[in-house]
């Protein structure tokens, strides 16, 4: 894959970057997996593993004696998990280069995992059929995405970084994607063979001390620089974004609204 054909960027420092974002949501998605009903023997899908994070966490869910079949096409975070399962030794995961907007098909399995995946795509819709084209029936599927991204907001306000918030929005768009998926996305399932079990909006709001609002100020100091690379913006508003976040950090009654993600739990009929 081409760099410029992930509008985040394959780099070192995204790669970290998913990292923490991992760390932030990781409880609510092993509480999920656990409501799914997710356990071990399974076979699961983690859709657009990226470099791994969530998949080893499900892959301590399904144990040895099942497997986790991780599906990415970045070289950069396959490499990166192809490390790591090595490192570990984790032999239950299998690791698929596929690119998920041109795959036929994908492996059969047990259950799937998508976070953060059908935002980046032109034809969202295609890849919902072919996980229920793996999945047999009752198999569960949890996916979190973004059903409002303009829920994020700076309090004392900061225009600069609502014009960074609507760069986003732009910029994911015009390479085919959708940021507020979710809510298509769900209309969509019953098409395709899913039965929603249930649907939950997922919103933090934190201060600067708090561990959530490392997800977004890394993002900020991030994307900043990638969309400045892609042209999106400039490399002066980069900056005056990247200081309206430090300045938001200094505020002594400074509180942040995160983006407002979906948690969509659906099982195939």
């Amino acid at each position: 894959m081409a760099e410029r054909d992930y509008v985040l960027g394959v780099h070192q420092a995204e790669l970290e970057r998913l990292g923490l974002q991992h760390a932030v949501w990781r409880p609510r998605a092993l509480d999920a997996w656990r409501r799914a009903g997710f356990t071990r023997g399974m076979r699961i899908l983690d859709v657009g593993s990226g470099p791994g994070y969530a998949t080893f966490d499900l892959a301590d869910v399904v144990g040895r004696d099942g497997s986790v079949i991780a599906l990415e096409r970045a070289p950069n975070f396959l490499a990166a998990l192809r490390a790591s399962k090595e490192a570990r030794n984790v032999t239950q995961i299998e690791i698929h280069d596929m690119d998920l907007a041109q795959a036929a098909r994908l492996p059969e399995a047990d259950a799937a995992w998508v976070r953060w995946v059908f935002a980046f795509l032109s034809e969202p819709s295609t890849l919902l059929a072919r996980i229920g084209a793996a999945l047999k029936p009752g198999a569960p599927l949890v996916i979190h995405e973004y059903a409002d991204y303009g829920t994020w907001r700076c309090f004392p306000g900061h225009e600069v970084l609502d014009r960074f918030v609507e760069a986003v929005i732009a910029s994911w768009r015009a390479t085919g994607g959708e940021p507020n998926i979710a809510v298509p996305l769900a209309q969509a399932m019953p098409r395709h063979g899913f039965r929603i079990r249930s649907m939950t909006p997922l919103i933090d709001v934190c201060r600067p001390s708090d561990f959530a609002s490392n997800w977004p100020l890394s993002f900020i100091e991030n994307n900043t620089a990638r969309m400045a690379e892609l042209g999106v913006i400039t490399r002066d508003d980069a900056q005056a974004m990247r200081r309206a976040a430090a300045n938001w950090l200094q505020a002594p009654d400074a509180l942040m609204i995160l983006p407002l993600v979906m948690e969509i739990i659906a099982e195939k009929v």
